[in-house]
């Protein structure tokens, strides 16, 4: 499993886990049942591995075939299976973002000015964020995979720290304008 990571770059790749339960030896719910294949134990710690990149975008469990497991003991093995490779899913994901929680912490906190307080509210509770539909709404556009263009990105950007929200067709004939 560590190979298969190594090959197909998943540190910056995302990639589908393919399982064809047919590679658990003597398991009976599949129509390619055979013999001398991974126990089960084995299966579990490399799905593991896999399960515990960032970058596993999908698993796809295939060969199971429920009219060859009619008391449903191979489809409660392969959720039991699922059910433990997910869990150490999540644990890692969980580490992952506790050890970046206090890198964030850290950095905001040198980020403020030494002895200023965090501004409170008469109920002692900081204060909401400002709300910036603008904002929100440029990633919204980023996010949906749309061409950014840079000078359109700079116009924005300097109308947004003069105080002006400018509208997209300003924005837009003020790029235009810059480009011929």
């Amino acid at each position: 499993a560590g190979e298969a990571i190594e090959r197909i770059h998943s540190k910056s790749n995302e990639f589908i886990l393919h399982l064809d339960v047919d590679v658990i030896a003597d398991f009976p719910a599949t129509n390619y049942p055979g013999s001398g294949g991974l126990s089960l134990d084995e299966v579990r710690e490399a799905l593991k591995v896999f399960a515990q990149q960032k970058h596993l975008a999908a698993i796809e469990v295939t060969a199971y075939n429920p009219a060859k497991d009619p008391e449903g003991s191979g489809a409660k093995l392969i959720l039991d299976l699922l059910t433990d490779v997910l869990r150490a899913r999540l644990e890692k994901l969980k580490e992952e973002v506790a050890a970046t929680v206090p890198a964030l912490a850290s950095a905001a906190a040198s980020a403020q000015p030494q002895g200023d307080a965090s501004p409170q509210t008469s109920e002692g509770t900081p204060p909401e964020p400002p709300s910036d539909s603008g904002a929100a709404a440029q990633v919204a556009t980023v996010a949906s995979g749309e061409a950014w263009p840079s000078e359109k990105r700079e116009v924005e950007e300097t109308a947004t720290s003069a105080g002006e929200d400018p509208s997209p067709s300003e924005a837009t004939s003020e790029t235009e304008e810059s480009q011929s």
